[in-house]
């Protein structure tokens, strides 16, 4: 997290929110090293950024974040209201079929998880809907490496599928 350029990953700046470009494992958990404090550093702010929403540590994309504590309460009062949507690009090595999927997860924190297709009393309910997946070129070395696309023996390396999922469950996946 060091070694990011974060200045270059910053979308917009306005007088209420900064919208990030948040690397993939761009940051650990902690009180220092977080996207907001290297945000609020990159841009000289005297007063530090607000978490609005988060996405996975492991996952590259946009964030809001506050710059007053007004418009923190704005944006979470925009998510509850479904005015807010996030739509994530995922990599997949066939075709996935458009339309909702259904499974159930064991509510417990640490990996492995354990998923089943059948409803279990006390799972947790995962949803997400894939909305379009199209076939792409197989990504290049340089961008399997940039974000850590591993060997997991697919078949075919000449062709991958882009899938646009909306998860509507959202942090039980």
């Amino acid at each position: 997290c060091y070694e990011i350029d974060w200045k270059s990953r910053i979308i917009a700046v306005t007088e209420s929110y900064v919208v990030l470009d948040k690397p993939a494992g761009g940051t650990t958990d902690n009180i220092e090293e977080t996207c907001v404090t290297f945000a609020t550093r990159a841009l000289e702010l005297t007063t530090p950024l607000r978490t609005t929403h988060q996405i996975d540590n492991c996952t590259e994309g946009c964030v809001v974040l506050a710059r007053t504590k007004d418009y923190c309460s704005v944006f979470h009062r925009k998510i509850r209201e479904k005015q807010v949507k996030k739509l994530y690009l995922a990599l997949a090595a066939a075709s996935v079929p458009c339309g909702v999927m259904t499974h159930y997860m064991r509510p417990f924190r640490k990996s492995p998880k354990v998923i089943s297709e059948d409803f279990i009393k006390g799972w947790n309910l995962c949803q997400l809907e894939v909305l379009e997946c199209r076939r792409v070129p197989w990504p290049d070395a340089l961008v399997e490496e940039k974000y850590g696309i591993e060997n997991i023996d697919w078949h075919d390396k000449e062709f991958a599928y882009e899938c646009k999922v909306n998860l509507l469950t959202g942090r039980t996946h």
